[in-house]
């Protein structure tokens, strides 16, 4: 590539060298990519996958420049290069289902019987050997509270495989996420990803503009025994794609954080929680305004404060809310994210999306444990 480069436009040496690139590309790619398990060379696969797309696409637009004459043969080169970033593309997406599903066969239910160490009673132990995660629990006399703090922590573990553990995959392939813009022509179906409430990201002729996620990790153990059994796990990532961000948040509390109150978009998710307590705080976001601080207290028990702050894409400040148990100080609060945290701005700033989490289902007061989800734009291009 580099004697390629220095090589005067139209000389025979540089169609030469060209010609040469081109063939060791070709001969050697079986080593880095493989379409029907393109995981398994997942450590050259976004860098050398580049280099292809980039050389093809040299080729489709420069052929003349390179070798000094007309290119009789520029319909095959176009098709070429609009193959190779739809193969590549395809094993993108095949790579991260593949990763995923890799990591969630990974979390094993391990059977003990009595007297083996466990208690002196039959067990089960949750094992996660990726995240170095071991933990035991009782089976043959598990209390409805044992079960609910197995599923409980099960259900944790897949969630973080479908958040956190996504979100860094994506980032190892990140630099894949510029490659429509090597289509030779736009792609309609690839020129926007947004739906119908959502910026999730657009593909124009130049650039590619995508929400990438960021999951800080949850807040609150909810292990202790004063945990309740009509326990409901939530999600509200439909909420946001379909209505929109976060628009408005209530929180009610008194000794605890007793409910969470969220609107995304217009729509008004289900309570969770109670409206009960002596504190109430409402929070309604602006056009541009956005949830970027997160603050929370929560140990084996429920939650027991919040506090949430706004700012503008620029990075001043606007609105504030914060319940919290009385003589919590906030320097002791053991949760804090910030989306300006290193001077990020505008695009890069991360905000809050929405969250996922333990609560009671039946109108009760408390949270056991939340994970908020957050988002930054990312772009790639123009290309060269």
């Amino acid at each position: 590539m580099r004697d390629y480069l220095d090589q005067e436009p139209g000389s025979v040496e540089k169609g030469q060298y060209f010609t040469s690139l081109v063939t060791a590309l070709s001969h050697d790619q079986p080593f880095y990519f493989d379409d029907k398990t393109p995981w398994d060379n997942l450590s050259y696969f976004v860098s050398v996958g580049t280099l292809q797309l980039t050389v093809l696409r040299e080729q489709h637009l420069f052929y003349s420049q390179i070798y000094g004459h007309e290119n009789h043969q520029a319909a095959k080169h176009k098709k070429d290069l609009e193959d190779a970033v739809k193969k590549y593309l395809t094993a993108r997406n095949q790579i991260v289902a593949e990763c995923l599903k890799y990591h969630k066969d990974q979390i094993k239910e391990e059977w003990h019987e009595k007297d083996a160490g466990y208690f002196n009673a039959n067990a089960v132990s949750l094992k996660n050997p990726l995240r170095k995660v071991d933990e035991p629990f009782k089976w043959d006399d598990m209390s409805p509270l044992g079960k609910y703090k197995f599923q409980c922590r099960r259900k944790q573990f897949q969630t973080w495989v479908d958040t956190g553990y996504k979100a860094q995959v994506e980032a190892h392939l990140s630099p894949s996420f510029s490659w429509p813009l090597y289509f030779p022509t736009p792609y309609a179906d690839l020129r926007s990803e947004n739906s119908a409430h959502v910026d999730e990201g657009q593909i124009t002729e130049t650039t590619v503009r995508r929400l990438m996620m960021d999951y800080p990790g949850w807040m609150g153990d909810g292990a202790n025994f004063s945990i309740g059994y009509d326990v409901c796990y939530f999600d509200h990532e439909d909420l946001f794609r379909k209505h929109g961000p976060i628009t408005k948040v209530i929180l009610h509390a008194g000794d605890r954080l007793d409910g969470i109150e969220l609107w995304y978009g217009d729509q008004r998710a289900d309570i969770r929680g109670a409206k009960s307590g002596y504190q109430q705080k409402t929070l309604e976001l602006k056009t541009g305004e956005m949830i970027t601080g997160l603050w929370a207290n929560g140990g084996s028990d429920v939650l027991t404060a919040m506090k949430l702050s706004t700012t503008s894409q620029d990075g001043q400040a606007r609105g504030t809310i914060s319940v919290a148990r009385d003589g919590i100080e906030p320097s002791a609060w053991n949760y804090s994210f910030d989306g300006h945290k290193g001077g990020l701005k505008n695009d890069e700033t991360k905000r809050l999306l929405w969250f996922c989490g333990w609560s009671i289902g039946n109108g009760e007061p408390y949270i056991y444990r939340l994970l908020p989800v957050f988002g930054h734009y990312q772009t790639w291009g123009p290309l060269q």
